[in-house]
């Protein structure tokens, strides 16, 4: 029983590690801490209507592993696969209108990160001329 238990709590780690670039990454840091306030992860038994374990935050914002009655330990890593999913369905509940972790993520490694190069690709298309694209993810 522990070392599963420390195994769960290992791939939450992981997970947050993954999500963070290694803590490096602010607004997400932020972005957890204000969704899980409470500061807490707990482990807990629930009867689910699908598969044998996920993850949720309850209406405390205690960040729960849920695993389904007789599957303690069943697809651990499984159970946090989705933790970011479950961030964002706990912000969406409270912050009507703002974006989610998934959204502003997939922004910044899709559009933001590559934006100088599409820039300079958009220049040599159009003989030297610069152009900045401009998107700001709060008014699209």
């Amino acid at each position: 029983m522990g070392t599963i238990t420390f195994s769960i709590f290992e791939a939450f780690i992981e997970n947050v590690r993954d999500m963070t670039k290694y803590g490096e990454d602010d607004s997400v840091k932020a972005f957890i801490n204000q969704v899980i306030a409470s500061r807490q992860v707990a482990i807990v038994i629930d009867e689910l209507e699908s598969g044998h374990s996920s993850c949720r935050v309850n209406n405390t914002s205690v960040l729960e592993v849920v695993f389904k009655t007789g599957n303690f330990g069943t697809n651990m890593r499984d159970a946090v696969y989705e933790l970011e999913k479950a961030l964002d369905v706990s912000f969406a509940q409270t912050n009507k209108g703002e974006i989610p972790l998934a959204a502003t993520r997939s922004f910044q490694k899709n559009f933001l990160d590559q934006k100088a190069e599409l820039e300079k690709s958009i220049a040599e298309e159009m003989l030297g001329t610069n152009l900045t694209l401009l998107a700001n993810p709060n008014e699209i």
